[in-house]
Order: C-alpha cells, then sequence, then structure tokens
C-alpha cells in the first residue's frame, strides 16, 4: 500500500506541473507485430500516417545496438542512452520484439539475401514486394542493399549502403549511401522520417536519391581513448526540392560523464525557382551515466532564435527499489525548424510553410512543450504495478493528455494476469473530448503453446461504446517451426448487437535448415466503416544465409 500511495503521489505531482501547455508521448497498448498491422492501425486512427511511414520502414530495416534511439518512434516504448531489454516493461518489450534484430544462432554468417512478397486476394488489390541483401564483403567492409517493387510495376530503391569498421587507424566506422546517425539526444541529427515524398522518381533517381526517412550522403567517425570526432554530410531530393547539410560532432567522455558539442549547416532550394533557404544550428549534450542513476541533458539554438527559452530536451532514469522511475521533458520553439534531427516528441503534428521558398513542412517538433512519466512498483512478491503518464500540446487550446496504469500478477511461472485502464483526453479549439479503455489481460503458457488473450471495454473519444476480444496463440513445431494465429475482434457496439471490425491472420515461419528460412502468412480484414469491408492477403517471405 505504501508504493502504491508513492505512484499516486507522483501521479497526482505530474499533474500539477503539467497543467501548463505540454506536449509527450503517444500512449497505447497495442502490438503492431508487422506491417500489415501497422496500416490496419493507421486505418483505424490509432497512429497518423508519417508514424506509420516511420514504423514500417524501422520494420523492414530491424534495429541493433548502433540505431536504439529509433524505438521512439513506437508508442509508449521508452528508450533512454545504452539501455536495452533489462530496462524495459514486458509490455514495452512486447511492442518493441517486432523490430529488434534478434541474435543470430546455430552456424556463424557472413550475409543474407530476403525476400517478402505481398499478394491481395481482391482483383484491385494491392501488390508489392520487398528484397533485402545484406552481405560481409571482408573483415572491415560489408554492403546493405533495398530494394521494393509495387503492384504497377514501379521499382525504387529504398537502401544502398556501404559500411566500413575497424579497431586500428584514426577511422573507426565509415558510411556510404544511407544511414542512421544520431548525436547526444538528437536535436540536431537524429531521425525525423522522410522530408521529400518521392512517389514520382524514376528507378535511378531512386538509386541516387533512395525514399528513405534517414541520412543519404557519407558518415566518418574517428575515436580516440576518452573522444570522438563525428561527421555527417546528407543529400537528398525530388523533382521540386533539394536539401544538403553537413553536422560536425565532438564527443568527450570522462569517467560516468559524457559531453558533446555540434554544429549543423544545410542549404534547402526551391529546383523551380532556384531561391534557397539556409538553416543553422547549433547544439551542446551533458549525460551522466550510473548503475543506478542515468541524466541526459541537450540543447539545441538554431539560427535567428527569438525565443527566451531555447529548444532543449531533458531525460533521466533513477532506479530506487522497489521503484523504477523514467521521465522526461523538452521544450520545442516555435521557430524550430527540423531538418536533420529527432529527439522525444508526441504525434500531434503541426504544419508550417516557408514562404522564401513555398516549402511545406509537417514534424511533430514545432512548437512543442511536454512531459513523460513512467514508473514501475514492486508492490509484493510477483505482484508490480505499471504507470505511464503523458501530456502534450502546442497551446492550452490544443492539448492531448494520456495515462496508462497497470497491474500484474505472476499466478505461476506459466501465468501472468494484466489489468490495465488508459484515459485519453483530447482537446481542440471548441472541442473536447474523453477516452476510457478498461483491459483484462491473461498470458500463459502450455506445452509448446503461448497464449495471450485479453477482453476489454472502450468509451472512445466519439462517445461510442464497444468491446474488443483477443487471441494471440503461438507454438514452437519441430516439423512446422513457429506458428502464430492472431484474431483481434474489435468495435463490437454491444448496444446494437453490430460487429464493426475484425483483423486476423495465420502464419509460419520455418527454418528449413541452417542456409534457408521459410515464411507464409495469410490475412483477412473486415471493416464496416471502409469502402472495401472485406479485405485477404497473402505474404511470403524467404531467406537465405550463407
Amino acid at each position: 500500500m505504501k508504493h502504491l500511495k508513492q505512484n499516486i503521489f507522483l501521479c497526482l505531482l505530474a499533474f500539477l506541473i503539467l497543467s501548463s501547455p505540454s506536449h509527450a508521448e503517444n500512449i497505447t497498448l497495442d502490438v503492431y507485430p508487422s506491417e500489415q498491422e501497422l496500416y490496419e492501425a493507421y486505418l483505424r486512427g490509432e497512429i497518423d500516417y508519417q508514424t506509420y511511414l516511420n514504423l514500417n520502414e524501422i520494420f523492414e530495416d530491424g534495429i541493433d545496438s548502433t540505431d536504439l534511439y529509433l524505438l521512439e518512434e513506437i508508442p509508449n516504448v521508452n528508450y533512454f542512452l545504452e539501455s536495452i531489454r533489462a530496462d524495459y516493461s514486458d509490455l514495452e518489450l512486447e511492442q518493441a520484439e517486432t523490430y529488434i534484430l534478434g541474435e543470430t544462432g546455430g552456424t556463424k554468417t557472413t550475409g543474407y539475401f530476403r525476400g517478402r512478397l505481398y499478394r491481395k486476394l481482391e482483383e484491385d488489390g494491392d501488390d508489392k514486394d520487398f528484397f533485402t541483401l545484406e552481405s560481409k564483403l571482408n573483415e572491415n567492409w560489408k554492403m546493405d542493399i533495398r530494394y521494393s517493387e509495387n503492384y504497377s510495376g514501379d521499382k525504387k530503391w529504398s537502401r544502398r549502403s556501404l559500411v566500413y569498421q575497424s579497431d586500428r587507424g584514426p577511422v573507426s566506422k565509415m558510411i556510404l549511401g544511407n544511414f542512421t546517425a544520431r548525436f547526444g539526444l538528437g536535436l540536431t541529427a537524429g531521425y525525423r522520417g522522410k522530408l521529400f515524398g518521392k512517389s514520382d522518381d524514376s528507378f535511378d533517381e531512386s538509386f541516387l536519391f533512395p525514399d528513405y526517412g534517414g541520412f543519404n550522403g557519407i558518415y566518418i567517425e574517428g575515436e580516440g581513448r576518452g573522444d570522438a570526432v563525428r561527421l555527417l554530410m546528407h543529400y537528398d531530393q525530388n523533382g521540386e526540392y533539394s536539401f544538403g547539410a553537413g553536422v560536425l560532432n565532438y564527443l568527450r567522455k570522462y569517467r560516468d560523464f559524457r559531453f558533446e558539442v555540434m554544429v549543423q549547416g544545410g542549404i534547402l532550394e526551391n529546383r523551380a525557382t532556384s531561391v534557397r533557404y539556409k538553416h543553422y544550428q547549433f547544439g551542446a549534450f551533458a549525460g551522466i551515466d550510473r548503475r543506478k542513476f542515468k541524466a541526459a541533458f541537450e540543447v539545441a539554438v538554431p539560427r535567428d532564435e527569438t525565443a527566451t527559452v531555447p529548444t532543449m530536451l531533458f531525460e533521466t532514469m533513477i532506479k530506487s527499489e522497489p521503484v523504477t522511475l523514467k521521465a522526461s521533458a523538452w521544450n520545442y520553439t516555435e521557430d524550430f525548424i527540423n531538418l536533420t534531427g529527432g529527439g522525444r516528441a508526441g504525434s500531434m503534428r503541426t504544419t508550417i510553410i516557408i514562404d522564401t521558398i513555398d516549402f511545406e513542412l509537417r514534424d511533430k517538433r514545432i512548437d512543442q512543450k511536454g512531459m513523460l512519466l513512467k514508473s514501475n512498483t514492486e508492490l509484493g512478491y510477483n505482484f508490480e504495478h505499471e504507470l505511464t503518464l503523458s501530456a502534450y500540446g502546442t497551446s492550452k487550446y490544443r492539448q492531448n493528455f494520456d495515462l496508462v496504469s497497470s497491474f500484474v500478477r505472476v499466478i505461476t511461472n506459466d501465468m501472468k494476469l494484466r489489468f490495465s485502464y488508459r484515459y485519453a483526453r483530447r482537446e481542440e479549439p471548441g472541442q473536447v473530448s474523453t477516452k476510457n479503455e478498461y483491459r483484462l489481460e491473461g498470458k500463459y503458457a502450455a506445452g509448446i503453446f503461448d497464449f495471450k488473450n485479453y477482453i476489454e471495454y472502450t468509451d472512445d473519444l466519439y462517445e461510442h461504446e464497444y468491446l474488443s476480444f483477443y487471441a494471440r496463440v503461438r507454438g514452437y513445431v519441430d516439423t512446422f517451426g513457429r506458428l502464430d494465429l492472431w484474431l483481434n475482434f474489435d468495435k463490437i457496439d454491444h448496444r446494437d448487437g453490430r460487429f464493426d471490425y475484425f483483423y486476423g491472420y495465420i502464419s509460419e515461419t520455418a527454418e528449413i535448415n541452417n542456409r534457408f528460412e521459410f515464411g507464409a502468412k495469410y490475412s483477412y480484414r473486415y471493416s464496416r466503416s471502409s469502402s472495401d469491408s472485406n479485405e485477404s492477403q497473402v505474404m511470403i517471405e524467404t531467406k537465405v544465409k550463407w
């Protein structure tokens, strides 16, 4: 009870702190295990279109130890500095598991080729194919190529990279082509997603300028004993605009402390008028990393900064048994133009127009202020409480607030129960709406199969009430590989007895031998509100390793 009171106190304290306009992460309890689930989440309004594009790209690329910060794009997943699995809750791990690259087992490999073919079974189906080739050329060099083709026959390069790494010499890492990079907490150099649309690019143009949300150019890193110098050069264009930028970073480590300074310069040009918009930005970062306490702070000062309080971002994690507390806070000014940076922000996007070059920029880091608070408390033996709270908005007339509170009880080694409550409030000029979700979830194992089920009652933002039923069965069968059954009966209007939405799939992934893997998936979606109420799809995946 004492620890429960601590969480209630933290919640009330956050309410007081967040009484001013603020912006933070969108919170969700849902899991999106593949590209199709991401698309369904976009269609249903759970994520916006830009978030869908970013998450889909991350899903295709995967995340390893060098780009863990990309997990910040996933709703409700908290990332802090170098931490990974040990600092995540069970829900966060489940939400992130599809994106994190797994350890390669069995025979040691130096490369692989993977193909994913999607075919819709309706006559007007939207077919598409994705191909990935990654190979180690020698001890220091490897290449990474990603290519796609849609049902119209449009072929595009989505990524191509040549990577050099060495423990000797002045250059420890160099990348030619596409890459992601983050300095500090990402305000000056980070992942922002795609700046340009590339729908009109030809196949040859897409090789020079792939449809990719990271950087396109060259990255160089040189390390000493306690310091490092990092440089990236980026260039991208489409039929209307071009953008070139460079970022120089100096990093210094001293015991548990880390300091960085960086400078960025970029030119955004209207190719039709040859008018240019020049952008400059300076940044500074400081961090401390200890076993039970971590904190990081970054400030960014762009060209012609007029705000009294500059753009800045702060994160901390405190471990004090039985409570683990994580918090983020940030301030993005109204004239903060985000062309090469990322950093934590919410999903409420703002559109501005750079008049001199007639360029429209839509971004979630313009004029936002916010805080994210997460706590995990051990209430007793095999019993814990998880709290996630965020609030966000660009003004006192446009604000969001999200809260998720969960109690988790471990019954046996093979069974766990979770009760979660989510409250969401959306405030727009002249309109206030709220949403309440109550979910009872069970996870248990029986033999070779793992089960997850939940029942949920929702009172949504539009004053509709409905029930949801969900079931997932996962098993590892020697002769068939991994089997997945996913059934999501959603938006059952119990008042009218009407069934509004269903999505489900069955999939199999099998390792034929140490060199060859095969996967197949069939999915079906019914949506009463969609113009195509019934839709089904088959996906075939092959992977060859060497």
